[in-house]
C-alpha cells in the first residue's frame, strides 16, 4: 500500500462505531475496526496485548479514557468516549538533552 492511498484513507476526527482506521505501524500496514466506549477499549487492548505493546490509561475526563503507548519514533494517544474514537500521533528522533535549563524554561512556560 501506498502512502498516498494512506492519505487518502486515513480519517480525520471522531470515528463511528462502524468505521474503520487505518494506522501506519513502523513499516506495516494494518487495518483494525475501532469502535468506541468500554467495548472497543477493551478489544484495542487486546489488540496492544497480542502485539506486546506495552501501554498507560488515563482518566483525565469525566467522559474518556485515554491510550498511551510509545512505538519507535512515535508517541500514540488513543481517546475512547461512549460514542465516538479519535487519535493522534507526536514524532521524533527519541534523543535525551542534558541542558536542564530548558527543560526548566518549558515548565515554567506553562505553569
Amino acid at each position: 500500500m501506498d502512502r498516498g492511498l494512506l492519505a487518502r484513507m486515513r480519517t480525520k476526527g471522531p470515528l463511528s462505531a462502524d468505521a474503520y482506521k487505518i494506522i501506519y505501524c513502523t513499516t506495516r500496514f494494518f487495518l483494525m475496526n475501532v469502535r468506541p466506549g468500554l467495548t472497543g477499549l477493551l478489544a484495542f487492548l487486546s489488540f496492544l496485548d497480542d502485539r506486546n505493546i506495552m501501554y498507560d490509561l488515563m482518566h483525565t475526563s469525566p467522559s474518556d479514557i485515554t491510550v498511551y503507548f510509545t512505538l519507535v519514533g512515535k508517541r500514540v494517544e488513543v481517546r475512547f468516549e461512549e460514542n465516538e474514537v479519535d487519535w493522534c500521533c507526536f514524532t521524533g528522533d527519541e534523543s535525551m538533552d542534558t541542558d536542564f535549563s530548558e527543560l526548566e524554561a518549558l515548565i515554567k512556560a506553562h505553569v
